[in-house]
């Protein structure tokens, strides 16, 4: 994704593709779609606290977080 040629909303779609697979809830539905959201452009987590409620600015808050040390443990 970063660093393709591949549009950027391919990954967020596959990802709620995935999950609706899974058939995980609404809102875990929309913070897969939205989970690069807060890292890669200047909306921030009160942005989507805003507009999508609490449930999901908390969870992709944590797979934010997730990621983020999951990325400083590759780096060490």
């Amino acid at each position: 994704r970063k660093g393709s040629t591949i549009p950027y909303i391919f990954h967020p779609l596959e990802v709620m593709q995935i999950l609706a697979g899974m058939n995980v809830d609404t809102n875990l539905l929309i913070a897969g779609l939205l989970h690069d959201v807060a890292e890669d452009t200047e909306v921030g987590i009160d942005e989507i606290l805003n507009k999508f409620g609490e449930d999901v600015a908390n969870l992709v808050f944590l797979i934010k977080q997730f990621f983020l040390q999951k990325k400083r443990r590759q780096q060490n």
